[in-house]
């Protein structure tokens, strides 16, 4: 080792460079400013674009999700529905069971009867993306007719079973604790 320590001390002035190429230090600095700029403008367009995507997905939610469905109208008449407004129909239904109250002691009945809803939710969600899939425009109609029509029915006995609840409340004077129904 100090073969080598004598060799750098002894060499000292031969090994330290003065200056360096101007030439060299152009040529780093190139190639650093131009990595740079490449992937600043690289960055800036990926947030461009991720915003521009963002903005069309928030629209599109926004304004372009309020198209009504419309079906023929003898798939309508088939399934029992007077008009095209099914998705109204439903809404209503579904108004009056938020905004009604019953007995604590019935909330979970109708809570499974709800249950049912959900469940039939999900059914129709997973049924409809393999119609979408398969491409099939009447069948898909014929699915969703049938879904409204069961999901009005269900929302239909549990307006029903709540007017029978409080209307035996009223008939025989009972004050029970009331409840809201969560849907």
């Amino acid at each position: 080792m100090k073969d080598f320590e004598k060799y750098i001390k002894d060499n000292q002035r031969k090994l330290d460079l003065d200056t360096i190429n101007p030439k060299v230090w152009q040529s780093i600095e190139a190639g650093i400013n131009g990595k740079k700029g490449k992937v600043f403008f690289l960055r800036k367009s990926i947030i461009g674009l991720t915003a521009a995507i963002l903005v069309g997905v928030f629209c599109y939610q926004w304004f372009g999700n309020d198209q009504k469905e419309s079906f023929p109208p003898h798939l309508l008449e088939d399934y029992g529905f007077k008009d095209s407004n099914v998705n109204d129909l439903l809404d209503t239904k579904i108004n009056v069971i938020r905004k009604a109250s019953i007995p604590v002691a019935y909330k979970n009945d109708l809570e499974m009867l709800l249950g049912q809803v959900a469940n039939l939710d999900q059914h129709f969600a997973g049924k409809i993306k393999q119609l979408k899939l398969a491409n099939s425009e009447t069948e898909l109609n014929r699915e969703v007719l049938e879904y409204y029509k069961t999901k009005s029915e269900i929302l239909d006995k549990v307006i029903d079973e709540i007017q029978k609840i409080n209307s035996n409340e009223e008939e025989y004077q009972i004050r029970s604790e009331k409840t809201g129904i969560q849907l």
